[in-house]
Order: structure tokens, then C-alpha cells, then sequence
């Protein structure tokens, strides 16, 4: 009977011994970086506003009426593993809080096994000894280091894709074998819609930070436009400024003349561009609707704040004294109907502002009401004949806001 009792005593000492040789990881900063703790084998990165679907991932980022950010048109909602040779710095953190060097043992450097679906760990690599260790991890195209710039020329999907470093800032993480973390998006990106411009009109579309010209990409079958930027770009003299280049039009005579337009993102010497942000606006230029920019969760598509700003595409006329007064302009003395003279009407709003689309790129005469007329079948008016115009000049229209009282294009006193 004693025999049985030492037996069974030895068999629960043994028992317990196991036991505790598998919860040996510290509720505390591990001591040393040599004490290990459970083996690293993969590693599943999903982008911020995705969501695990029985083994696969299914988008639930937010999108924005009008824009094409996170939707099917937008390269950048590549998934990570989508990113073809694409490669993955993890590095871990014991967590010790006298020291902020990685942990060299659960951090490495590797390529998503496609045969697997995992982004693999080297053989070796393992959690420190410690229950919150916390991590941080950038994946990038092959070829990317910190010191990298952001490309200028991103007019292809290829080019605007690789710009798009996926990060995963430094914090914590589940100890597990197998894991998963959250990425997003490390730079700035803009998202933006010219409207009411003829395509065939548009040579080229630029966008300027201080001394850089950007070449954007342009989303198939719309006037639409996405470029990725640098976070962190401050100061009111870096705001984007859009550019867009006109072609010349033989048949109007029309020439080609480029129109610059400021986007007042940045409100402050201090405001920055912000990391996995996505500014979304549009230019529209035929009459002074407000553009409100709207700035997003780049990955998950959630409103931030943001701010109101009137945006144009085409230059606003101004007239101190003019509002609600109508007016009959004359371009490149070139257009007609029929032989005669072809007319635009603008009507100046409640601030004495008209902005409008010429037909024409030269503004040569302006008409009263009470010297115009009907052209037979035409919705046109044209001037009457032995009328002597307000004003006979040339105003070229390369400016985004062109005064015509102080350019002597319209009476001082209305």
C-alpha cells in the first residue's frame, strides 16, 4: 500500500512539474534578451478596415460618393499579400523599459509564402519570455529603405502602388505561434475630381509641393486623380497646388494656357499631412459651389475632420458693385453662330463673382444687357450692330482670379 502512495505521488509531482514548465513566461519585462520564450512560425498582416471571413478577408473599408479611395478603381486596396515580392521588417520588442533596442531573436526580415498564405518566420525566431512583448512592422516593395523618396512620376498603377508602404506602428501584440497584425498606410494621399472639363481639353494634370511637380494617376474612364504624398510635409508654403495644362483648339483658336489652383489643406505653419490620411476634393469650375476637402482614414475610410475651402478650376471673374448684374463676354473675336458673333452670358453672384467655363481662352469684349440680341435659332445672343462694346481690349485668362473693374473692363461706378 505504501508502494502505491509513493507511486502516485511521483506520477503528480511529475504532472505538475510539466505543467509548469509550460507557463514559464514572465507577467514582467524579461531580464535579459536570452530569455525565450514559444516559437515564431508566421505572420498574418491585414490592412486596417479589413476584417478575417472564414479563413479569407473581406473589405469593410468605408468609401466616399464620388471618389474612387477604396474601391476596386483604387490600386492602393491591394491587399498585403497582393503586393507581389513585396518583403516585411518585423521587429519585437521585449518590452523592458530601460531599453528600446529590439529584440534580435523574434525580429527578421521576410517574403509572403504564397504556397502557405502566411508571411513566414525564419527557423529560430521566438517571443522574449514575457507575456506583453510589442512589435512594430513595414512592408514595401523590394529596393525601399528608409532613406527612400517618394516617387514623382506615379501616372501608373504600378508606380502609384509602390509608393504605398504598409506599417504597423510599434505596440502590442498577441503571443501566439501564429499571429496576426493590423497595417496601414504610412504616407499621405490625395484623391481628387476635375469636374466640368472636357477630357480632349485636358493636356496634363501636375500637382506641385513647394518645388516638386508630382505626375498623379489618373483613374481609368473619369476626371479622376490619386498621388501619394509625404507625411508629415508642414508649413502653409507646401500646400498642394494642382496644375492643369489646356490644349490649344485650332478650331476656336483657342491657345493653351495652364491654371494653377492652391488646395488649403494645410491651415498653419504647424499643420501636417497626416499619415494614412486621404484628402479628398474636387475642382469644379462652373459656377462657386464650396468643395468641402474631406479628409478620411485612408484604410478604413472613416471621415476625420477637416476643412471647407472653395476650390476652381477656371478663372472667377470679380466685379466690386456688379452682383446680380448680367453681362454678355466675347472670346479670341472668333466664335460665331452663322456668321455672327457668339455670345457667353455670366451673371455675377451675391459676392460679384462669376466663374464659368469660356469657350475661348481670351477674353476680348464685354456686353451690356441692352446691347445684345437673339440669334435666329440659336439660344445665343450676339452683339447689335453699330454697338460700341463696354470694353475692346484683350484680357488673356492665365490668372484664377481676374479683376475686371481694375482691369478697366468694366465702369469703376456700375
Amino acid at each position: 500500500m505504501k508502494q502505491i502512495q509513493q507511486i502516485a505521488t511521483l506520477a503528480l509531482a511529475s504532472l505538475l512539474a510539466l505543467n509548469l514548465s509550460g507557463c514559464s513566461e514572465k507577467d514582467e519585462p524579461a531580464a535579459t534578451d536570452t530569455e525565450k520564450g514559444i516559437a515564431i512560425e508566421s505572420i498574418n498582416a491585414v490592412m486596417e478596415g479589413m476584417e478575417s471571413n472564414n479563413g479569407g478577408t473581406v473589405t469593410r473599408a468605408t468609401t466616399l460618393t464620388g471618389f474612387s479611395v477604396n474601391t476596386n478603381a483604387d490600386p492602393t486596396i491591394a491587399k498585403p499579400e497582393e503586393r507581389t515580392d513585396w518583403k516585411m521588417d518585423f521587429t519585437m520588442y521585449n518590452n523592458n523599459p530601460s531599453s528600446n533596442n529590439p529584440y534580435a531573436d523574434g525580429s527578421f526580415t521576410t517574403t509572403y509564402n504564397s504556397s502557405e498564405n502566411k508571411w513566414k518566420a525564419p527557423e529560430g525566431k521566438y517571443f522574449p519570455n514575457y507575456y506583453k512583448p510589442q512589435a512594430k512592422a513595414i512592408i514595401y516593395p523590394q529596393g525601399w529603405t528608409d532613406a527612400t523618396e517618394i516617387e514623382k512620376e506615379q501616372s501608373t498603377t504600378t508606380a502609384l502602388l509602390k509608393q504605398d508602404i504598409l506599417i504597423k506602428g510599434k505596440g502590442p501584440i498577441d503571443v501566439a505561434h501564429n499571429f496576426t497584425i493590423t497595417v496601414s498606410h504610412k504616407h499621405s494621399m490625395l484623391d481628387f475630381v476635375i469636374a466640368d472639363v472636357v477630357a480632349e481639353d485636358i493636356d496634363e494634370v501636375t500637382v506641385w509641393i513647394g518645388d516638386k511637380e508630382y505626375a498623379p494617376y489618373k483613374v481609368p474612364s473619369v476626371q479622376e486623380y490619386m498621388l501619394i504624398l509625404p507625411e508629415g510635409t508642414k508649413e502653409t508654403k507646401n500646400n498642394p497646388v494642382v496644375q492643369i495644362k489646356t490644349k490649344a483648339n485650332d478650331d476656336t483658336g483657342s491657345s493653351a494656357i495652364t491654371y494653377k489652383q492652391t488646395i488649403k489643406i494645410l491651415q498653419n505653419e504647424t499643420a501636417t499631412l497626416g499619415s494614412n490620411n486621404c484628402y479628398c476634393f474636387t475642382l469644379q469650375g462652373t459656377d462657386l459651389k464650396i468643395s468641402p476637402v474631406t479628409i478620411l482614414n485612408w484604410a478604413t475610410g472613416e471621415s476625420l475632420p477637416g476643412e471647407y475651402i472653395a476650390v476652381t478650376a477656371y478663372p472667377t471673374f470679380k466685379a466690386e458693385g456688379y452682383a446680380g448684374k448680367t453681362y454678355y463676354f466675347y472670346y479670341d473675336n472668333k466664335l460665331t453662330v452663322g456668321g455672327k458673333p457668339k455670345l457667353q452670358e455670366i451673371t455675377f453672384n451675391e459676392n460679384a463673382e462669376c466663374t464659368i467655363k469660356p469657350d475661348g481662352r481670351v477674353l476680348t469684349h464685354i456686353y451690356a444687357k441692352d446691347q445684345v440680341d437673339d440669334i435666329a435659332g440659336s439660344e445665343y445672343k450676339t452683339p447689335k450692330e453699330s454697338t460700341t462694346p463696354l470694353f475692346d481690349g484683350t484680357i488673356i485668362l492665365n490668372e484664377m482670379v481676374i479683376d475686371l473693374v481694375t482691369r478697366n473692363a468694366l465702369p469703376q461706378n456700375p
